[in-house]
């Protein structure tokens, strides 16, 4: 009985550690990259991509950022989604695909991070 007790002993010493490890972390996803599709926020808020907004909007990504209303208005909008509304003239599908194409080369040149 005493040799059945420190045998369940040993092994529970041996055993213990791997049980008591710490889980290792997940590894983190992929940044999302942002598109004409994402929202103008997330454009004006990343170090990356506002540049690009800076230069086919002059002017905007301050206004949208200092004007409540204008952030409001089009902080959850995307720039695709600018080419149906009457009011914007110049987001045409050929803009678009040329902001694109200079989004993905700004986030490729600079991951985030």
């Amino acid at each position: 009985m005493l040799k059945s007790a420190l045998a369940a002993l040993a092994l529970f010493v041996i055993a213990a550690p791997a049980f008591a490890q710490t889980p290792q972390p997940a590894p983190a996803a992929p940044a999302k990259l942002l598109s004409v599709d994402s929202p103008l926020r997330e454009l004006v808020l990343d170090a990356r991509t506002r540049p690009i907004i800076d230069k086919h909007l002059p002017g905007f990504a301050d206004r949208m950022m200092s004007d409540p209303d204008v952030g409001g208005m089009f902080g959850g909008v995307s720039l695709a989604g600018l080419e149906h509304d009457p009011h914007i003239r110049g987001v045409t599908p050929e803009a678009l695909a040329k902001i694109g194409a200079e989004l993905a080369e700004a986030q490729k040149a600079a991951p985030q991070g």
